[in-house]
């Protein structure tokens, strides 16, 4: 048995492994040594504390080192764009984007153009069903049209991310949601993941059929 439902996935962070280079990304766009910033390194201490997304830690470094946010925004995400291809694909979305046979979508945070050339080039041209970018504020608003362009309900939608903005859109929709670990979740009781195995097997157990289909 396949994954029949529909899925929205997160891509950064979720689909592949981009924390580290997101994280020295903040020194790179603000023309720093990775680590090697006092001042950057307490920014991004406090926020992981805090559960600040990018745009909030991008913020503070405005504020503090007195850079044009707009500028270390656009020079942030080149960097991060540009270094998606040559991240590590998180354990088992192969196996995983193989098994489902429901409509795949992607919700992201990242700009469009940047977004889809890196998915394309990752995961090949073609296989989600729609792609839908800067969804910094607009991740909601991305599940709407994902909803209203296919004739979807909410409640079969399964959602995918390691992002605490992942977490309140399949909150708000009520949605199921699967979360992974090193982002910026933070509602403690939830499950979240290491890998897309682990997923599977969440899923398995619901499911015989799945289970037999699984091990093949």
């Amino acid at each position: 048995m396949s994954i029949k439902s529909p899925i929205v996935f997160d891509f950064d962070g979720t689909m592949v492994h981009s924390n580290e280079i997101k994280e020295i990304a903040f020194y790179l766009a603000a023309g720093i040594k990775p680590k090697s910033n006092k001042i950057i390194s307490g920014i991004l201490k406090e926020g992981k504390v805090l559960y600040w997304d990018r745009f909030a830690i991008l913020e503070k470094m405005s504020l503090v080192l007195g850079l044009n946010y707009m500028e270390l925004l656009q020079k942030y995400n080149e960097i991060v764009v540009n270094s998606l291809p040559k991240c590590k694909k998180r354990e088992g979305i192969d196996k995983f984007l193989l098994k489902c046979s429901g409509k795949k979508f992607i919700n992201s945070a990242t700009p469009y153009s940047f977004l889809k050339s890196s998915v394309d080039q990752i995961f090949g041209y073609g296989n989600f069903d729609l792609v839908l970018g800067d969804g910094a504020s607009n991740k909601i608003k991305n599940i709407e049209i994902i909803l209203n362009e296919f004739s979807l309900s909410a409640s079969s939608l399964i959602i995918i991310g390691d992002g605490q903005d992942d977490y309140e859109t399949a909150h708000h929709f009520g949605c199921t949601f699967y979360g992974f670990y090193g982002g910026t979740i933070r509602n403690k009781k939830i499950d979240l993941y290491q890998n897309f195995f682990e997923i599977m097997n969440v899923m398995r157990s619901c499911d015989d059929d799945f289970t037999d289909e699984l091990q093949k």
